[in-house]
């Protein structure tokens, strides 16, 4: 079971202090009454846990990490210089050339020193998602890939994934260790958060059925998976807010929202806004709202007016995805805590 986060406790205060039954607030902040209960008042979950100064394994990092350090400093630039109007989208694996699970391709004859950004720019453009470049942290030695039967416990190959300009992964075979946008690094990864989007849905749909949550999840992991930025809104009154908001949109008798129509919907400007049974009531949606400390600077319009509408509401979820393949979720769930193993 996962981790009740203070996050959570908070809002289950917030909600109580409110006309919130204890049941009720517990459905609304992902947690059973029992837990509920439990944290309603007293300490906050992390003020009750002991702290661990030790660690469960081996840090697989340790014997690469100044390799991996040098190729985080020089990945700025990879990700800023574009070949032919091209963003530099691609793959560079840290291997050494002898590693028994390594099959080589094409063999460099002259090496490219990694330092070289516009050389190295220049090759990645001949990766795809079968060849990679093959690097041992000083030189690109050729292209290639690593072979199924590479043992992941070896802990000795990594991946650089260039997913878009500015935004890219750091992976150890198919498991993401870090993402970094624009220059900010996190252990949270591009990709669409299905867990977390489901615990939101429930929780500010607190009465929806399986479903209608499925269907939901269903058109929401399509938009998310569009090659461009979209956003998808959901809300408990889509038929108002369509016609509150038609002036700056455009509605459609009602219909259920399916995979095969997503694409084209996705392709002008605005969100899509659908009600709790996957119904589209308009698309070219220009959301509406007050300025709200939630916004960020940092991000773009899309995210923004996201917020912003939102946090005028309190039935109501986006689906924010960024022209750099970035998911956010709105308003943000508490998350179920997972412990990572250091």
């Amino acid at each position: 079971m996962a981790r009740i986060t203070d996050a959570q406790v908070k809002e289950l205060r917030r909600q109580l202090q409110g006309s919130s039954s204890l049941q009720r607030a517990a459905l609304k902040t992902g947690m059973d009454r029992k837990s509920a209960a439990k944290y309603r008042e007293g300490k906050m979950p992390r003020e009750r846990r002991a702290a661990r100064d030790w660690r469960t394994r081996l840090d697989p990092l340790a014997v690469v990490w100044a390799e991996v350090q040098a190729e985080l400093e020089r990945a700025p630039g990879l990700q800023a210089v574009k070949y032919e109007s091209q963003e530099g989208v691609g793959r560079i694996v840290f291997v050494r050339p002898s590693h028994p699970h390594l099959k080589i391709d094409i063999k460099l004859t002259t090496p490219v020193q990694l330092r070289r950004i516009v050389a190295v720019r220049k090759l990645l453009q001949m990766t795809s998602k079968e060849l990679a470049l093959l690097c041992d942290a000083n030189v690109i030695f050729g292209l290639g890939s690593v072979l199924p039967s590479y043992d992941l416990s070896t802990e000795d190959v990594f991946t650089v994934h260039f997913v878009k300009q500015f935004a890219w992964t750091l992976l150890h075979g198919a498991y993401p260790l870090m993402h970094v946008r624009y220059g900010e690094p996190s252990i949270r990864v591009a990709g669409f958060p299905e867990d977390e989007f489901l615990r939101g849905v429930r929780r500010v749909f607190p009465g929806l059925g399986d479903e209608a949550v499925n269907r939901l999840r269903t058109i929401a992991l399509t938009v998310s998976g569009q090659p461009h930025g979209c956003m998808l809104v959901i809300t408990g009154d889509a038929k108002g807010e369509a016609e509150r908001l038609k002036a700056q949109c455009t509605v459609v008798e009602p219909f259920p929202l399916t995979d095969s129509f997503i694409p084209m919907l996705t392709a002008i400007d605005g969100s899509i806004l659908v009600d709790t049974e996957g119904i589209c009531h308009a698309v070219g949606v220009i959301l509406d709202g007050k300025a709200s400390e939630k916004c960020s600077s940092e991000r773009g319009s899309r995210y923004n007016s996201a917020v912003r509408y939102v946090c005028e509401g309190s039935n109501r979820i986006a689906v924010v995805k960024s022209e750099d393949g970035a998911i956010s979720l709105l308003p943000e769930s508490p998350p179920a805590e997972t412990t990572i193993a250091t």
